[in-house]
């Protein structure tokens, strides 16, 4: 499910930040997921690789922007 290894905290913080104004129901359609997924999201959880793929190509960052940190080796 997770192959990715990045700083979901840090990941999580970006996307709150980078959707600013649009309220998490309008990004969470904008990127084919629940608002409660994208909540899981901003949390910091982990969630399948293929939201993180979407989510970065949308804000337009790279996961590598995101080292893995303790939060990425869980």
């Amino acid at each position: 499910m997770n192959a990715l290894n990045y700083d979901r905290q840090k990941f999580g913080k970006d996307v709150r930040t980078h959707r600013g104004a649009i309220n998490g129901h309008d990004f969470a359609k904008q990127v084919g997921i629940s608002r409660a997924i994208l909540a899981r999201v901003e949390r910091g959880s982990a969630v399948e690789d293929w939201i993180i793929h979407k989510i970065c190509k949308l804000i337009d960052v790279k996961i590598t922007d995101f080292p893995s940190g303790r939060a990425g080796n869980k």
